[in-house]
């Protein structure tokens, strides 16, 4: 692959994170002076090329893929089990969320590739609704973006597709650190519930290197970093290797994306506390164990917040 490839395809998604500070600003800034015609048209243009289904292509999936996949060293992607087109119910739990989640979508664009299914991501609903070249470009890995709202999950759980989600979410992204591996899981339980309401097996996923590719320029105070994480603020400035900071980390060796084991339970299991306790427990044990025999960086530990 040219070494180009690399820059633009870490490029463009650049473009669409910095968006999300960006496309609100644009929109207050023409709200405040009166241009409300205007910040229709601009908002309706967004919207309606970020949907347009010309950009859901394999070869542009690829090149994305590719091109990031080769920014950060190399990606080695694992499945305990190999994905079946025919089993939609599944959930995707992913681990850990980093400064930009940028494994998230190597991870589920390889689902995309290998079975051809588009995966709902759970995301908070600013990035749903106010940055639409993120949906693009999510979109052109074959991911759609699901508002975390309770409701729109049950929702669209109820119809049976596969989904993905970040566990960690905001708080993990905040307190990402770079000598050792943060997960928020100690009381993260509703996702498992939903999954095993709505009849889904869920799919540990573990993106090693994810944390070490890019460190955030902005030093938050505990107290900040807990009120950005309340109020899903997206309090960060990523910083990567060289000139171009944008660029990521090469990690050596590259990096590492492994699938576990479809976890399934019955619904009689959660009927008690006791029951749901059990099952947090055991998809914990399954990550750590994950975790543990698939870690290609010694000495980084694991710790559960």
């Amino acid at each position: 692959m040219s070494n180009c490839y690399p820059r633009i395809a870490v490029g463009i998604v650049a473009i669409a994170w910095l968006s999300s500070f960006a496309i609100p600003i644009m929109c207050l800034g023409l709200v405040v002076s009166g241009e409300w015609v205007m910040t229709c048209v601009v908002f309706a243009c967004i919207f309606v090329t970020s949907t347009t289904p010309i950009w859901a292509h394999p070869t542009l999936r690829d090149f994305l893929l590719n091109g990031i996949s080769e920014a950060i060293g190399g990606t080695t992607v694992l499945h305990t089990e190999k994905p079946s087109p025919g089993n939609r119910r599944v959930l995707y739990a992913i681990h850990p969320h980093g400064l930009t989640s940028t494994m998230t979508g190597l991870a589920l664009g390889d689902i995309n590739r290998r079975t051809n299914q588009r995966v709902a991501l759970v995301v908070a609903p600013m990035l749903r609704w106010l940055n639409p070249l993120m949906r693009l470009i999510m979109g052109v890995l074959g991911v759609d973006l699901l508002s975390s709202d309770k409701l729109q999950v049950q929702a669209y759980m109820a119809l049976g597709e596969p989904v993905g989600i970040v566990v960690g979410g905001f708080e993990e992204m905040l307190r990402t650190q770079s000598d050792k591996e943060i997960i928020f899981l100690k009381h993260r339980r509703g996702f498992l519930k939903q999954a095993i309401k709505h009849g889904y097996s869920v799919v540990p996923v573990f993106c090693f290197g994810e944390s070490q590719i890019y460190c955030n320029r902005i030093q938050l105070s505990d107290t900040m970093r807990d009120f950005c994480a309340k109020w899903k603020l997206p309090a960060a400035i990523p910083s990567g290797a060289g000139r171009l900071s944008f660029m990521p980390r090469r990690l050596k060796g590259g990096a590492l994306i492994v699938f576990g084991k479809p976890m399934r339970w019955e619904t009689c299991e959660i009927a008690s506390p006791e029951g749901f306790s059990r099952v947090h427990a055991d998809y914990v044990n399954a990550v750590q164990q994950l975790y543990n025999q698939n870690n290609p960086y010694k000495g980084r530990q694991l710790e559960l917040a």
